[in-house]
């Protein structure tokens, strides 16, 4: 965590910045091509975690929606 990590886990009621390096060669071999499902899952201080889909939160305006979110990328060869 960044900014906001000093928190008490007790009172931390808001979205909390955060960022990681994934290293590419860890990831299904690293071959370029290769396509990669990122997914983030956020888990609580008493282990309670977002709706894998947005199914069982679904409402009409779209709010509320805090399933799991992915990002799908392609890998390519850095010295391309």
């Amino acid at each position: 965590l960044g900014e906001g990590s000093n928190q008490n886990p007790n009172r931390a009621w808001a979205w909390t910045f955060w960022e990681a390096t994934v290293p590419a060669p860890a990831l299904k071999g690293g071959e370029a091509g290769t396509k990669v499902d990122i997914c983030c899952k956020a888990t609580d201080y008493a282990h309670n975690c977002q709706p894998e889909t947005p199914d069982s939160i679904w409402n009409l305006r779209g709010l509320n929606n805090n399933s799991w979110h992915h990002v799908k990328v392609v890998l390519e060869d850095a010295l391309a």
